[in-house]
């Protein structure tokens, strides 16, 4: 996970509305609160419109390093 503030706070408080610009973790946060993640979970697929937001928010990852970002960000949400 990273190091920013907004990480951090969304540690603390999962349901944080912070991001940071720039930031591979926020970015993960971000696409697991989207319908677009939500559908491909429910399909249990990589639909074409997930793998799009991946590789747009997160294009210096690969398709799975990125799908692994995003679900533990709603691992410790679920958690939470």
């Amino acid at each position: 996970m990273s190091d920013c503030p907004a990480c951090a706070n969304a540690r603390a408080h999962p349901r944080s509305g912070i991001f940071q610009m720039g930031c591979s973790g926020c970015a993960a946060r971000s696409i697991a609160s989207m319908p677009t993640f939500f559908n491909a979970a429910k399909e249990g697929r990589f639909t074409p419109e997930y793998r799009g937001v991946l590789h747009q928010l997160l294009p210096k990852m690969t398709q799975a390093e990125a799908h692994g970002l995003v679900r533990s960000w709603t691992d410790q949400k679920a958690r939470a």
